[in-house]
């Protein structure tokens, strides 16, 4: 079975420290930057240090394919990383934040054992535009929420 990658980055103007914060509070910081395509988010475990927290959520592929999630939490301070990785879906997210210039790159790659055959080709050719929109949007908000609650203008 194949394995489907998309990365999407996005540059902020707020420390690496102080973002990298943001993605790993997943009681507090996480719901203020959810993308339209997440609902029904909440704590299953613990959300507060990262590792160890258990997420669940609704993931709206499409309109018509919403796909009940749950995720176990790695937190990496050091490396400023942080996993989700799903049980269900084969699915891992990973965040990673790294100084750039007075600001910081936040990166994130979703990666997921994908389907064979004619829905595999299908899967291979759309999926990965969704999914970028997604976490697009997710970099977006996860902006905005780092400029009000860190006190910085978002460029």
């Amino acid at each position: 079975m194949p394995t489907i990658t998309v990365t999407t980055r996005r540059v902020l103007p707020a420390p690496a420290d102080e973002v990298f914060g943001l993605l790993s509070d997943f009681r507090e910081a996480r719901p203020r930057y959810l993308p339209d395509a997440i609902t029904g988010y909440e704590v299953l475990d613990g959300g507060d240090a990262g590792t160890g927290t258990r997420i669940g959520y609704l993931l709206h592929a499409t309109k018509k394919r919403i796909r009940p999630t749950q995720a176990t939490v790695h937190v990496s301070a050091a490396d400023r990383e942080v996993q989700e990785r799903t049980a269900e879906a084969d699915q891992l997210v990973a965040w990673t934040v790294a100084p750039s210039g007075a600001g910081s790159e936040v990166s994130v790659t979703v990666s997921w054992t994908g389907a064979t055959g004619i829905a595999g080709v299908a899967e291979r050719t759309f999926a990965p535009i969704g999914i970028r929109r997604i976490y697009d949007q997710m970099l977006e908000r996860l902006e905005a929420v780092a400029a009000s609650e860190l006190g910085r203008p978002a460029p």
